[in-house]
């Protein structure tokens, strides 16, 4: 996708200047037209970075500044200005306007034709999203290798389109975006331009809120360098509110285990968020390889319904009670049964977590935070969380 910045590399905008807004240079730049019509503030395009001499607004150069606002506002790149002939200067007020709201505004050579810098941004426009739609193609033969049931033959003749041998190594890293805005969010491709300078070898895949990247490693030791990678992942995602967990496969070979990586990335997602609590983060699936009785048992459906048949008094507390119990049990299982961590975990006051527990143990019996009986209930629990929402009975 390209950036504002990168604008300010193209040859005949050697000598342009930045005089407002740096802080948005990495805007992203969808498009480029020429503003100088009256009413430019009734409209906006996102993505759009505007080129104009202002002479709309030479007998009103304070329009300029709520031009501008509006502009930002809506989701525009970044504007390029020449001055000399409408206007000499750019009012002070819109320069403040611009800095505060990270909205880049370029001083252009005065004699600059606009026609060279409109036909090179378009054109660098046109190649990146020539570069996606190649992409978008592998990611839909990626997506039927993982979502459909394909024979082993078939399997091999995709992976000869992909330019993949069957016998290659793989895992499977899935990041976690909920909200998910589609193939122009900003912050998905900037994050996969950065993954592409370090890595060559991957393809991508979107799922609804979920990114995919499909990892060909040679061995082991290129493998533990897609965890650290993930893991570098996971740390930048604190400052993106867009992006949360990060997960990561097993090693497997392209033949046959494209599916069961993505399986084994999507039970990690699945085992941070709905076991584990965590918002964000990177776990690796072969840290979770003692949970994988619940991903691999052949008969899941018999699995939740002997875990419901365990639960099934708390459930129905819940229902009938608006309540919460079966949410403070697990997290009370999960810190150990320390009160003060669960307390902090559920933010609630000691005393009312002492009431909910108090709660369960009148449900249950009073000794069943102890021996089998806690041992079968923390077996229930991880069984109809993890999986009764993926059985259907």
């Amino acid at each position: 996708m390209l950036r504002v910045k990168e604008i300010l590399e193209i040859p005949c905008m050697e000598e342009s200047i930045v005089i407002a807004g740096e802080r948005g240079l990495n805007n992203p730049v969808l498009c480029i037209d020429v503003l100088e019509v009256p009413d430019a503030d009734q409209w906006v395009t996102p993505g759009t970075f505007l080129l104009t001499t202002a002479y709309a607004y030479k007998e009103d150069v304070s329009r300029l500044e709520r031009l501008v606002r509006l502009q930002a506002e809506g989701g525009a790149s970044g504007m390029g200005i020449k001055l000399g002939r409408f206007i000499q200067e750019v009012p002070q007020e819109v320069l403040k306007t611009a800095e505060k709201m990270g909205f880049p505004i370029i001083l252009l050579p005065p004699k600059l034709p606009y026609v060279p810098v409109i036909k090179k941004v378009m054109s660098l426009i046109f190649e990146r999203e020539r570069l996606l739609k190649g992409a978008l193609n592998k990611q839909d033969v990626l997506r039927h290798m993982i979502e459909d049931n394909i024979s082993l033959e078939e399997n091999i003749d995709l992976l000869k389109q992909l330019n993949l041998s069957p016998l290659d190594l793989c895992c499977f890293m899935l990041l976690e975006i909920p909200n998910n805005g589609g193939v122009h969010n900003v912050v998905i491709w900037e994050l996969v331009e950065k993954i592409k300078v370090k890595w060559q070898d991957f393809f991508l895949v979107q799922f609804e809120n979920m990114l995919g990247l499909l990892f060909v490693v040679q061995d082991e030791t290129r493998f533990s360098a897609v965890k650290e990678l993930a893991q570098n992942v996971a740390l930048s995602f604190q400052s993106e509110p867009e992006l949360r967990c990060v997960s990561i496969s097993g090693l497997h070979t392209l033949e046959k285990g494209i599916k069961k990586a993505y399986r084994e990335a999507f039970f990690t997602l699945k085992v941070v968020k709905k076991l584990m609590n965590q918002e964000s983060g990177f776990v690796d699936f072969d840290s979770l390889r003692h949970l994988s009785f619940w991903y691999t048992h052949p008969d899941r459906k018999e699995l939740v319904l002997t875990s419901r048949l365990i639960l099934d008094p708390i459930l129905i507390y819940d229902k009938n009670n608006n309540g919460s119990l079966l949410q403070t049990l697990k997290v009370f299982l999960l810190m150990d049964r320390n009160q003060k961590r669960t307390a902090e975990a559920l933010h609630l006051h000691r005393n009312s977590l002492r009431y909910r527990l108090n709660q369960i143990e009148e449900i249950f019996g009073s000794d069943i935070f102890s021996g089998f009986k806690l041992q079968k209930l923390f077996f229930a629990l991880i069984t109809y969380t993890l999986l009764d929402d993926e059985v259907l009975i």
